[in-house]
């Protein structure tokens, strides 16, 4: 990020305008980035660039400040790949890179989860039977962006991510609202596909 743009970030944090960002700002404009931290490390972080001992971050500690805040959300970003990683691996059993129809059916069957009877037509209403390898290959079809056939681990983790920030939102949105809203979750282990 070049000086001007580091410069129009510093003015967004600095909310009232006073060429310095207090703790408040810092800890409000890191929640709107998605970083959530107690105020103890908010205070850290300011204290550790707070050359002039303030309390305050101005423009020129805003550049080390800014550097931090990238580098930890870089680092969490890692451990979030790595359990996504974990994740397609449960999937990838033959270890080549891609969960095939095949695989993914193994792991589903595994787990318990069925499917109504008639697959996805529908009919026997209230019978649930195994999951098939059709039915594994309409999931794929939803999620592979280059048409092989197969989930590669960037379509997996596109499919994950998108799938974690649906789930977030739900956790995030108030109990009122949510009582408004369908689950997004079924309440048993059954697949209906579509």
């Amino acid at each position: 990020m070049d000086a001007a743009e580091l410069s129009r970030v510093f003015n967004l944090f600095d909310r009232n305008g006073d060429g310095r960002i207090s703790m408040a700002e810092l800890t409000q404009s890191l929640h709107n980035m998605g970083i959530h931290l107690p105020d103890s490390e908010v205070a850290q972080m300011i204290s550790r660039v707070d050359l002039d001992g303030d309390g305050c971050v101005d423009s020129d500690e805003f550049q080390v400040l800014y550097r931090v805040i990238m580098e930890e959300r870089e680092r969490d970003g890692g451990e979030e790949e790595d359990d996504i990683k974990e994740a397609f691996n449960v999937f990838d059993k033959n270890r080549d890179g891609f969960i095939s129809p095949e695989e993914l059916r193994s792991v589903l069957v595994d787990l318990g989860f069925r499917r109504p009877h008639g697959g996805v037509c529908g009919g026997g209403e209230g019978e649930e039977v195994e999951i098939e390898e059709d039915d594994c290959r309409l999931m794929i079809m939803k999620v592979d962006v280059d048409g092989d056939g197969l989930v590669n681990f960037m379509e997996f983790k596109q499919m994950m991510t998108q799938a974690l920030a649906s789930v977030s939102w739900w956790l995030d949105i108030g109990d009122t609202e949510r009582r408004r809203r369908p689950p997004l979750l079924p309440a048993r282990r059954s697949l209906a596909l579509r």
